[in-house]
């Protein structure tokens, strides 16, 4: 079966969920752990291939209704499709919390961009580190609202 008979058969359908997985961005590791400052402010303001991807992906679902789930924690989807569409439940890692999770407060990476040195909470003073899962401290708060777009686009 050829690639367009394929595009063409996923866009006879009326509903399409599509899962994105996070390799479908990576072209280098990213880092994690909250001693790589300098490391994770340059992954994520730099553009990755991700513009073609996303052009490639909105051409596939087409004008379908759709919705997309994915394990990719750098945001790049929320570039180019509507945030009411996209459930991200690992996290992003443009958003920061707190090491300790000492609040649900979230803050965008963006802010921190000018800093040396890694931010620090600004309520208990510990290191702000990505919002992404990686242990049971992950603040999922921000994500509720996903989750609840995803299963009222599922039973509509």
């Amino acid at each position: 079966m050829s690639n367009s008979h394929i595009i063409k058969e996923i866009l006879s359908y009326d509903k399409i969920l599509m899962g994105v997985g996070q390799g479908v961005y990576r072209r280098d590791n990213l880092p994690i752990d909250s001693d790589q400052w300098d490391e994770i402010i340059q992954y994520t303001s730099k553009g990755h291939r991700w513009k073609n991807i996303n052009k490639l992906i909105l051409k596939l679902i087409g004008h379908s209704d759709y919705f997309i789930i994915t394990s990719s924690w750098d945001s790049h989807l929320h570039e180019s499709i509507p945030k009411e569409q996209i459930y991200t439940p690992l996290g992003n890692c443009k958003k920061l919390q707190c090491y300790n999770s000492c609040s649900n407060k979230l803050w965008d990476i963006n802010d921190f961009i000018d800093f040396k040195n890694q931010p620090l909470c600004p309520n208990c003073g510990s290191k702000l580190i990505m919002n992404t899962k990686t242990d049971s401290l992950f603040i999922d708060d921000p994500y509720t609202s996903q989750e609840s777009n995803f299963h009222n686009w599922i039973h509509r």
